[in-house]
C-alpha cells in the first residue's frame, strides 16, 4: 500500500544522502547471493528454469502437478506449492497429505492467513512446512503466528506489510521464534525486488 512505498522511498532517500545501500543501513551485508524461485506447473517449464539456474520453484495446488513435476527434477530441486488461501481446513488436509510423499519445501496459504483455527489443524496433521505472510498487513497479524507456532516460513510483502521498515520488525519477531523468513515478492515489480533485496 502506500505507507509501504513511502517507507521504502524514505529509506532509498536516506541511502541516497548518506551514500550508503539500504543494506549498509539496516545492519550490513549478510551474504553475497539470494536463492530465488520461479513458478512452473509443467515439466517444460521446470526443466527451462532449471536450465537458465534455478534451484527452486512453485507449482500450483495439485499431487497430480507436483508428483509430475517431482518425477522429472528429483529431490536435487525444491518444490513449493502455492495455493492463495483459496482451500477450507479439509481440502487444505487433503491436499497437505496429498503432496506429503513428494516432499514439498512448503505449502504456501493453503487457507486465509486470517484463519488461525484453520491454520492449526492444518499445521497439526500434514508434515509439510507450512508458509504465510503475503497478503497479511500488519506484523501483529504475523505476531498471532508466529507465537502460536502456527507456521515454519513466515512471508512478509514488503509492498502490503509496511515496507523495509515493518519487514525488519516481522523478521525480528520470526527470529525469536525460530521461523524463516521468506519475504515475498509478488506482481510489485522492481522497486518492490530491489527493496527485498536489501531487506
Amino acid at each position: 500500500g502506500v505507507l509501504s512505498a513511502i517507507d521504502m522511498a524514505l529509506w532509498d532517500i536516506k541511502g541516497k544522502a548518506l551514500g550508503l545501500p539500504v543494506y549498509e543501513l539496516l545492519g550490513g551485508k549478510f551474504r553475497d547471493r539470494v536463492r530465488v524461485y520461479g513458478h512452473a506447473s509443467t515439466v517444460e517449464v521446470a526443466e527451462q528454469l532449471i536450465d537458465r539456474g534455478f534451484t527452486a520453484f512453485k507449482c500450483g495446488p495439485s499431487a497430480k502437478i507436483i508428483k509430475a513435476l517431482r518425477a522429472a527434477v528429483g529431490y536435487e530441486v525444491e518444490i513449493g506449492v502455492h495455493c492463495h488461501g483459496q482451500f477450507t481446513a479439509a481440502a487444505a488436509i487433503r491436499l497437505g497429505k496429498a503432496i506429503e510423499p513428494y516432499a514439498p519445501a512448503f505449502l504456501e496459504e493453503p487457507t486465509s492467513p486470517d484463519d488461525l483455527e484453520a491454520l492449526n489443524k492444518f499445521q497439526s496433521v500434514v508434515n509439510v512446512p507450512l508458509a504465510v505472510g503475503e497478503r497479511l498487513y500488519h506484523k501483529w497479524a504475523c505476531k498471532d503466528l508466529l507465537t502460536r507456532q502456527l507456521i515454519d516460513i513466515i512471508q512478509p510483502e514488503i509492498t502490503r506489510i509496511g515496507g523495509i521498515t515493518e519487514s525488519k520488525k516481522v523478521a525480528i519477531l520470526a527470529e525469536a521464534h525460530q521461523v524463516k523468513v521468506a519475504p515475498h515478492d509478488g506482481s510489485a515489480g522492481p522497486i518492490a525486488e530491489m527493496a527485498n533485496l536489501h531487506f
